[in-house]
C-alpha cells in the first residue's frame, strides 16, 4: 500500500491527475499535520497572489519585449513602449 507521500509524488507527475485535485489533497494533508506554510501556499495557488505577497521564484520571469512599430507611438495610446 502506497504512503501518502508516495501518492503525492505519483500524483504530481501523473498527467491524468488535475492540478486542483492534487492541490486539494496536499491542502488536506498539510492541514492535518499542521504545516501552516504549505496550507498558505496552496491557498495562494487557488486564490491568486497579491502584489505584496512573496511570490515563488518560478512564478516570476524577466523578459525583454521587442517590437516593430510602423505608426507614431501616440496613435496606439502607447507612451513609453
Amino acid at each position: 500500500m502506497a504512503t501518502l507521500l508516495d501518492q503525492f509524488i505519483d500524483g504530481s507527475s501523473d498527467e491524468g491527475v488535475k492540478a486542483p485535485d492534487f492541490l486539494r489533497k496536499v491542502q488536506v494533508a498539510a492541514t492535518r499535520i499542521g504545516a501552516a506554510g504549505v496550507v498558505d501556499r496552496v491557498k495562494q495557488e487557488f486564490q491568486g497572489y497579491t502584489d505584496d505577497e512573496d511570490h515563488l521564484r518560478y512564478r516570476t520571469m524577466r523578459t525583454e519585449v521587442i517590437g516593430h512599430f510602423t505608426r507614431p507611438v501616440q496613435s496606439h495610446g502607447l507612451m513609453h513602449a
